[in-house]
């Protein structure tokens, strides 16, 4: 009951049962890492219930879990707002949906709900779009880190609403993202507080991109 941090590297195995009776002795939990389990929506639901306290969740390769168990955790890990007894606000703060096969519906709830989301991972995700992602970016006003590697319906649009509204955002890996051109990552540079790049190697721009944006990607050392 006094672990408030669990991480499970290579165990492929984990089941939702087995899930659900760790949860229920950690109600302290704050940050779970469960990376290519046999978890589904029913673990991530039992997660939610015992553990309202969960602050960071990594469900990497979790092919199981769909919007439904997305849902369980955004509507249950949830506090009251000091001195207003009647806002309920989420408490999430790091989220890595890396290869998990949720939709947009998952990202406008994600969007209406987790206000203090600093970080996001949707890596990986072919069905996300625009529209769902500005969800996320205008309803996630604390955003920091942001990661949508091989999302290839994300296009220039998005770096227009991350302009907009993403006033917070430092760190952007859109690696992947073919239909984002280098025009709209300059105009991201230019009017942006992003620091942390990853992008399409093979993009060409007008001016050296090093010299305003710290390079972290190996890729892009390459091609400069």
């Amino acid at each position: 009951q006094y672990f408030n941090k669990v991480l499970f590297l290579s165990c492929t195995a984990v089941t939702s049962f087995g899930i659900s009776h760790i949860s229920s002795k950690c109600p302290r939990l704050h940050t779970l890492t469960i990376p290519d389990t046999k978890i589904d929506d029913i673990g991530l639901e039992a997660i939610a219930k015992n553990s309202p306290t969960l602050k960071r969740l990594d469900i990497t390769d979790n092919m199981h879990i769909t919007d439904i168990g997305v849902s369980h955790i955004i509507s249950n890990c949830l506090e009251l707002v000091p001195n207003n007894r009647e806002i309920l606000l989420q408490k999430l703060t790091n989220l890595n949906l890396m290869n998990v096969p949720v939709t947009g519906n998952a990202l406008h709830n994600i969007g209406r709900t987790c206000k203090n989301l600093r970080e996001l991972d949707l890596t990986g995700n072919l069905t996300i779009d625009d529209d769902s992602l500005t969800t996320v970016i205008k309803g996630c006003s604390q955003l920091t880190h942001l990661h949508i590697q091989s999302c290839i319906l994300i296009s220039d649009e998005t770096i227009s609403n991350i302009i907009k509204y993403g006033k917070q955002l430092l760190d952007f890996d859109c690696y992947g993202c073919k239909r984002i051109t280098a025009e709209g990552i300059q105009n991201l540079l230019s009017n942006s507080k992003v620091n942390t790049l990853n992008v399409n190697f093979k993009m060409t721009f007008a001016c050296p991109l090093d010299r305003v944006v710290n390079i972290r990607s190996s890729r892009i050392a390459e091609y400069y």
